[in-house]
């Protein structure tokens, strides 16, 4: 993964719809360790935290497609008016979103203690993919690594 802004296809900033508060922080650790054994951060990455599944945010919101996911990425990667609605969707149903600093690494701000998912997208050897990874939260610091070992690709 390339230590510059290794993600982003484009996406829009757009906040969550409502934060909430709690005595549950999520770190964040992105990047690939690679055969040599040095971390590759992704910098500059955004990290949402969504109450639910992606695909369920996208489809509640009126997408449809039978790769919902693939067409998603790619939407973004043009900044079309599909990469917009769903993340529009991906904002109404966020409680976080968290840049990656240059280390690769992000904190959200206090949670409340539950289930969520967290979500990424990237590029990685001219291939997009992707992370939701379901977490459950405790009171205290929780943490995460979005690597390849959790990524899915889109193929």
């Amino acid at each position: 993964m390339s230590p510059r802004r290794a993600a982003g296809y484009g996406m829009l900033a757009i906040a969550p719809a409502a934060v909430a508060t709690g005595d549950a922080i999520l770190a964040l650790r992105t990047g690939s360790t690679e055969a040599s054994g040095q971390f590759t951060p992704i910098v500059q990455n955004q990290v949402w935290v969504l109450k639910g599944p992606v695909e369920k945010a996208m489809l509640d919101a009126g997408m449809r497609s039978t790769h919902l996911m693939r067409d998603f990425v790619l939407a973004c990667a043009g900044s079309t008016p599909q990469c917009q609605a769903g993340m529009r969707a991906i904002a109404a149903n966020a409680v976080s979103k968290v840049v990656t600093d240059a280390g690769g690494q992000a904190q959200t701000a206090g949670l409340p203690a539950g289930r969520y998912f967290v979500f990424s997208t990237a590029m990685y050897k001219q291939r997009p993919m992707f992370w939701q990874v379901p977490v459950e939260l405790h009171p205290g610091r929780n943490a995460v690594a979005l690597d390849l070992s959790n990524a899915r690709t889109l193929e």
